[in-house]
């Protein structure tokens, strides 16, 4: 409510910002932790698949990284609703994660594009950043867990800020929604995050797993 006032002085505005930020970097952090400890103990990551609307999840998510990041330009411009069996909070996280990755990481005057497209099938989402073109060597790594793609410019402030799971916790998300997730990265178009994911899936256990 703060960070959206326009009849308060600015020196609050701005502060209730930094306020509103570094909850969201603890929470994200232990969230991630939590994920994290889940995978490797052998549960994976849990979701409860029920019908909702992706297009409103996507917008959502968008609109909170807007608050949050006002300085930044996320353009998202489908208002098609798309329907799909998923888990709504957990798809969430990894729109999150990749829209956050492309602020970590793109170039800060350029602006983020996420798109969506559909099928009688499938939905798929691409989030796409100019920026450092990641190396195709490292390609193959990109989901791999404590894996950062900072350039040393800005190694300190990914130390901060991230832990090098959130691309790894959105793939098991993804792998436990039957879908695939991937990324391109070139000079010309920059770096594309692509997700496709089934509109229905087959039925699940609360762990994730097929009955």
């Amino acid at each position: 409510f703060l960070m959206r006032a326009d009849d308060i002085p600015g020196k609050y505005v701005l502060a209730a910002t930094r306020m509103f930020n570094s909850g969201q970097r603890m929470n994200k952090l232990i969230a991630d932790l939590i994920d994290f400890t889940r995978t490797h103990l052998g549960a994976g990551i849990p979701i409860k698949p029920k019908k909702i609307n992706l297009t409103e999840v996507c917008m959502n998510v968008v609109d909170e990284l807007r608050t949050s990041h006002s300085e930044r330009i996320i353009d998202f411009n489908s208002f098609r609703r798309e329907e799909m069996f998923g888990d709504d909070n957990r798809l969430a996280q990894v729109i999150s994660n990749l829209i956050g990755n492309a602020l970590q990481y793109g170039a800060p005057d350029e602006a983020i594009c996420v798109r969506m497209a559909s099928t009688a099938q499938e939905i798929t989402l691409t989030i796409n950043n100019k920026g450092p073109v990641i190396p195709p060597g490292k390609l193959g790594s990109v989901f791999d867990p404590l894996v950062r793609l900072a350039s040393k410019e800005n190694a300190d402030d990914v130390r901060e800020t991230s832990l090098g799971i959130g691309m790894f916790i959105a793939r098991e998300i993804v792998g436990a929604h039957k879908g695939s997730i991937g990324v391109e990265s070139n000079a010309a178009d920059g770096t594309t995050f692509r997700l496709a994911l089934p509109r229905h899936l087959p039925a699940c256990s609360p762990a994730g797993g097929r009955r």
